[in-house]
């Protein structure tokens, strides 16, 4: 009976590989000679963005074409969109750097060999980095920067996972190093990088405390799995620390209670109430800020903390490699689900750049822009 099982198994595989070579060769073949994308012919406000008809990117050496089924919006894309960031692409330009789809195409045919498993054309994918820019139907993407997408997983969750994941990942597990047990108060924790470090530090054994400013935001937190969830906007909001009876003492008098970690999204409105509840060893991580503020350092030197800044472009090729490492066995056991905020159309981008900044009702996940394959 087994031997027959195996058989028929081994000759069902055999009958199914043609067809596998042939779906993968019609999503070749389908691939047009142009395609749609963002471009920027002048830095300045959202409208500068137009969805243009452009020639299909030419692929070098080591890359992959994706037909992308939808990208990501990050703060730091309105900034260069502006010309408000210390380094600009040369104009004109397609923007974006995270995204999900589906690879048609491969430099010299074949397939991509990656750590996380061989990547070849109609492998899903999810990309942390492009050279021709995520805001486009087609991307051009070299093989170290594609990562393994579950069938579990949608492409718009796979365009959340780029600058938000690697980023929460590097705050935790690279600056702050965290251990089980601990405390980590994430201040922000409704928006992509906040709920990516909520999923993060819970799947690392800490007691998760998340902040937002309303209901939604809020609702978001605990369903990340965040243990304990403050409103940020309510007056003396970091006192109920005081009620959760697991937390250790704020040296060096031990009359109030504080956090081993703290993951900080808007530095110049906290850092200085961050510092008054660290615990003793305790460490900030500043993921974002948006401009100046005066702190008194000896909240910082009263419990010996330490305060890093973060900033997810100074990866290193290793270190990328090892947080897309880390975030590929949580994403595939389903440890790890990204939360979209809201999906936009393609040519709605300019209000995606005006909400990913404004976050008017508050933050609630990431915002992205869908392509469903008519659109392409």
């Amino acid at each position: 009976f087994w031997l027959k099982k195996m058989l028929s198994s081994r000759q069902l595989l055999r009958a199914c590989a043609p067809l596998a070579a042939l779906a993968r060769a019609r999503a070749c073949a389908a691939v047009p000679t142009s395609m749609k994308a963002v471009r920027v012919h002048e830095f300045g406000a959202p409208e500068v963005m137009k969805v243009e008809q452009t020639p299909m990117p030419e692929l070098k050496d080591g890359e992959v074409l994706v037909r992308v089924g939808a990208f990501g919006v990050n703060p730091v894309e309105t900034y260069v969109r502006a010309g408000a960031y210390a380094v600009l692409p040369p104009l004109p330009f397609t923007p974006g750097s995270d995204g999900a789809g589906e690879v048609v195409e491969v430099k010299g045919g074949g397939e991509v060999s990656t750590k996380l498993g061989k990547i070849g054309v109609g492998s899903r994918v999810y990309f942390s980095g492009t050279r021709t820019g995520a805001y486009a139907s087609y991307t051009a993407v070299q093989g170290q920067d594609v990562f393994p997408l579950p069938d579990s997983v949608s492409f718009e969750q796979g365009a959340a996972l780029g600058v938000p994941y690697k980023t929460a990942w590097r705050a935790l597990h690279m600056k702050m190093k965290v251990s089980p047990g601990k405390s980590l108060l994430v201040h922000g924790a409704s928006g992509a990088v906040g709920l990516a470090a909520v999923q993060l530090g819970k799947a690392s054994g800490l007691l998760v405390i998340g902040t937002a400013s309303g209901e939604r935001g809020m609702q978001a937190i605990r369903d990340a799995g965040a243990d304990y969830v403050l409103n940020h906007r309510e007056e003396g909001y970091l006192n109920k620390l005081d009620e959760i009876a697991l937390l250790p003492p704020r040296p060096p008098a031990g009359k109030n209670r504080a956090v081993d970690y703290i993951l900080e999204n808007l530095a110049n409105v906290n850092l200085d109430n961050d510092m008054q509840r660290l615990a003793k060893d305790g460490v900030i991580a500043v993921v974002g800020n948006r401009g100046s503020l005066e702190v008194n350092p000896r909240n910082l030197m009263q419990c010996e903390g330490t305060l890093v800044g973060v900033l997810g472009g100074l990866f290193t090729p290793e270190q990328k490699a090892e947080a897309h490492a880390g975030l590929h066995g949580l994403l595939h056991t389903g440890v790890l689900k990204p939360v979209i905020g809201k999906a936009y159309a393609m040519e709605a981008v300019g209000e995606s750049h005006v909400d990913v900044i404004e976050q008017k009702g508050g933050a609630a996940g990431k915002l992205v822009v869908s392509l469903p394959s008519s659109s392409l």
